[in-house]
């Protein structure tokens, strides 16, 4: 099924897999960053959930900042052909916490 973009009042999709696919095919930053806008919020969510592995040595704003460089990162590389990007983009993020917190505190690399 296709999925295509228009620009609307500032916006050019209505639905995130829209989103993707438009950066997809245009590179746009401006998409980009409206893709990293749409899933901040799961930057705070797996934060919060991870806060025992960073707490000691960072606050949940410095993960927040390395989280939406982590996601627009994500945006770039992301394949569609495998998987949805909301899945990849959970696991890039969380592996960001896990890795920074590795390089701030050789305890975590337990973890």
């Amino acid at each position: 099924m296709a999925y295509e973009c228009r620009r609307a009042a500032g916006f050019l999709c209505d639905d995130n897999r829209g989103v993707v696919s438009g950066f997809l095919q245009t590179h746009r930053e401006d998409v980009k960053w409206q893709i990293v806008l749409r899933y901040s919020g799961m930057i705070k969510s797996i934060a919060l959930r991870l806060q025992d592995v960073y707490s000691s040595f960072a606050q949940l704003d410095d993960i927040i900042n390395e989280g939406l460089i982590t996601l627009a990162d994500a945006v770039e590389k992301f394949d569609p052909a495998k998987g949805g990007f909301s899945t990849y983009a959970s696991i890039r993020i969380r592996g960001m916490i896990i890795d920074y917190a590795k390089k701030q505190d050789w305890v975590a690399s337990s973890v």
